[in-house]
């Protein structure tokens, strides 16, 4: 599913993070039929979903306690750097009761 032919601005990876890897390698086997595979002992819980065999995206633990489950959708920009100056930089946070909330500086065009 996921390839190497990527145009810039598409969808390239996706991650779903759950505080219960089994039970969701369980629901998006049952739902799409994806098969969760281990990356061994040093991957920190990091699961490879596979559609048929083909990489679909990826499962992770949540790391803390303030996590919650979300997914992760990454889009292609052979040039990060250069991408970020065309549009700004921002930082996804949350307050302590966590409501999600952007810190935002504007492209200068």
């Amino acid at each position: 599913m996921i390839t190497t032919d990527f145009k810039f601005g598409s969808p390239c990876w996706i991650e779903v993070t759950s505080p219960d890897t089994e039970a969701s390698a369980a629901f998006y086997r049952e739902l799409f039929g994806w098969e969760a595979g281990s990356e061994g002992p040093g991957s920190g819980g990091y699961r490879i979903l596979l559609s048929d065999g083909a990489v679909a995206g990826g499962l992770l633990p949540l790391w803390g306690e303030s996590d919650r489950p979300d997914w992760m959708v990454y889009f292609a920009a052979p040039d990060v750097e250069e991408t970020l100056r065309s549009v700004g930089r921002l930082a996804v946070c949350s307050d302590p009761f966590r409501a999600g909330f952007v810190l935002l500086t504007p492209s200068p065009e």
